[in-house]
């Protein structure tokens, strides 16, 4: 039997199914391991010596180093796309820098075995646009769908009887290190300013919208604000006042489960929310996928939005079901079993035992001369293992995710070097 090990990524579509494989490996007798795909539990290799690996999508230089090495080591490597990436009809209105940080600055096609991608259309663009042998590429169905058609969470207390409508904003960009704001692109290329540009001025536009909004809907309308994953909640303190309620203290699917309305800027919770038969709208655009960005109707002028949203029908999904069409061919008819066939996938391997060693060889990011694209974070060294890593609030004392024990901020010139800038 081969062992296995899942490395996954934090977005929440993307646990929730390799939770599902997880359970399902389990399920059938198999040995497997759920990790965070962190430097920290890359260290357990060389326990657990697992013969098949499963990694997120490889975008980046060291994701392509480890999975070479792991392939020197004799396992079979398995690479999990977690985005579409881009459609196919979006292609031609992209620039070559973006292009390639979606499909990949390094090939990567000897060092996996297969790649997981979602639906047939999905399929063809990757195989025609990325680096890896169509024989290689293994269609598993809408793979971060599938915590829909299990029963959802509980639902919270409403906050008054009010319908609810949620603002997601979708400026993950705007808060971002202007000189390199996209990790998977070279450094010096057009990309990183032209996406800071877009979400600031997407944000800037919002952050006008957003009053009138709650002036005119707060009397009706209970307003939630969840700012994206790796923005400054700050930017929207001045109206998360009393008749707004911030809730970046639950994941997006779970937000979307305790709402009647979505309002987004471009977003996948557009297919989540027809998923869910809600409506959504799509305000001040800033996706540059041509199909994702349609899927709710579209208002680039607030008193047009306004007006719309006057006419809202609660309870029914407002999506444009011919853009949904063509969506799931690279999404995949959702049915909440592509990891099922993932499944199928992992256990029809060929049992072969793989060679890792007791130690890793020693961890290279150093070497690595991509800056960060993080612009406020703090160092720290570990007062017990001696390790030093990142974070991003700064407290009076935080847990080593080595060790466990408590640590002290590091120093300036440690920092640099934790964030593989040059000094």
């Amino acid at each position: 039997m081969n062992k296995i090990a899942i490395f996954s990524h934090m977005p929440q579509r993307d646990r929730h199914f390799d939770e599902f494989l997880y359970h399902e490996l389990k399920k059938r007798g198999q040995a497997v391991w759920l990790l965070q795909y962190l430097q920290k539990d890359f260290e357990y290799l060389t326990t657990i010596k697992p013969d098949v690996v499963v990694v997120p999508e490889i975008r980046i230089e060291y994701g392509r180093d480890m999975a070479w090495q792991l392939k020197q080591y004799g396992c079979q490597v398995i690479v999990r796309c977690c985005e579409v990436g881009i459609t196919e009809e979006s292609i031609p209105s992209i620039t070559d820098d973006y292009r390639r940080a979606i499909f990949g600055n390094w090939p990567m096609n000897e060092c996996l075995d297969q790649m997981w991608v979602w639906g047939p259309r999905m399929a063809k663009v990757v195989a025609e646009h990325g680096s890896v042998d169509s024989t290689k590429i293994k269609e598993i169905g809408s793979a971060p769908f599938g915590q829909y058609f299990v029963p959802p969470p509980p639902k919270l207390k409403r906050p008054s009887d009010k319908p609810i409508v949620l603002f997601a904003t979708g400026f993950a960009y705007a808060d971002r290190n202007r000189e390199h704001s996209m990790p998977e692109a070279f450094e010096g290329e057009d990309i990183h300013t032209k996406i800071i540009d877009m979400d600031s001025a997407g944000r800037s536009k919002w952050l006008g919208m957003l009053p009138k909004f709650v002036e005119r809907f707060k009397d009706r309308w209970h307003i939630q604000v969840k700012a994206h994953v790796g923005e400054r909640k700050e930017a929207y303190l001045h109206i998360v006042k009393d008749t707004v309620q911030y809730v970046n203290d639950i994941s997006g699917f779970c937000a979307l489960q305790q709402v009647d309305c979505v309002v987004h800027a471009g977003s996948t919770m557009a297919y989540e929310a027809h998923l869910l038969g809600k409506p959504a709208f799509n305000v001040h655009n800033v996706c540059m996928d041509v199909i994702v960005s349609k899927v709710s109707p579209n208002f680039t002028d607030n008193d047009k939005f306004f007006e719309a949203f006057d006419k809202v029908e609660i309870g029914k999904s407002n999506a444009d079901m011919g853009i949904i069409e063509t969506l799931e061919g690279y999404y995949g008819q959702p049915d909440g079993e592509a990891y099922i066939r993932a499944a199928d996938l992992v256990c029809g391997l060929p049992q072969k035992k793989s060679n890792i060693p007791d130690e890793w060889p020693p961890w290279k990011i150093p070497k690595y001369k991509t800056k960060d694209v993080v612009t406020h974070a703090y160092g720290w060294g570990c007062s017990g293992c001696g390790n030093k890593y990142l974070v991003l609030k700064k407290r009076e004392m935080v847990k080593c995710p080595y060790c466990g024990v408590g640590n002290v901020l590091a120093n300036d010139a440690d920092r640099v070097k934790m964030m593989g800038a040059s000094t």
